[in-house]
């Protein structure tokens, strides 16, 4: 199973790889924007651990983007020793552009499956990440 996953996000990631390339991002940047539109206001740490993504590697992560502009640090209303993160007006274009990216590839890759085989892997697949 490891393999057939490891495989399919091979086929996945090469193209989509070098489409995010052209509006400037990675996908691990991507998904830390997305985190961020989806819980605007959210600590670092909180990234990372959405993310499965060590402290010490998620700190260079949201300092690339906040120095593109696509993000930016605002004191935490209620920890003035923390910062909340929110996607700047730059770093909500970027994401929706991005996300009609993400979307064209994942249509043409789900495009081997009927719409019910789509259904059943999008659901598995939530189903073997949620935690227990």
């Amino acid at each position: 199973m490891g393999f057939r996953l490891r495989q399919t996000y091979n086929i996945f990631a090469s193209d989509f790889q070098a489409e995010m390339a052209v509006v400037g991002l990675r996908p691990v940047q991507l998904s830390i924007l997305a985190i961020v539109d989806e819980n605007p206001g959210i600590r670092q740490g909180k990234i990372g651990e959405a993310l499965n993504i060590a402290r010490e590697n998620i700190a260079p992560l949201v300092n690339e983007l906040e120095k593109a502009g696509h993000l930016e640090r605002q004191r935490h209303p209620t920890d003035g020793r923390a910062f909340a993160i929110y996607l700047t007006p730059q770093g909500e274009d970027l994401l929706v552009r991005s996300k009609e990216i993400l979307r064209q590839r994942e249509k043409v890759l789900m495009s081997r499956l009927t719409p019910a085989e789509q259904q059943q892997l999008t659901s598995l697949l939530y189903k073997l990440v949620e935690k227990p």
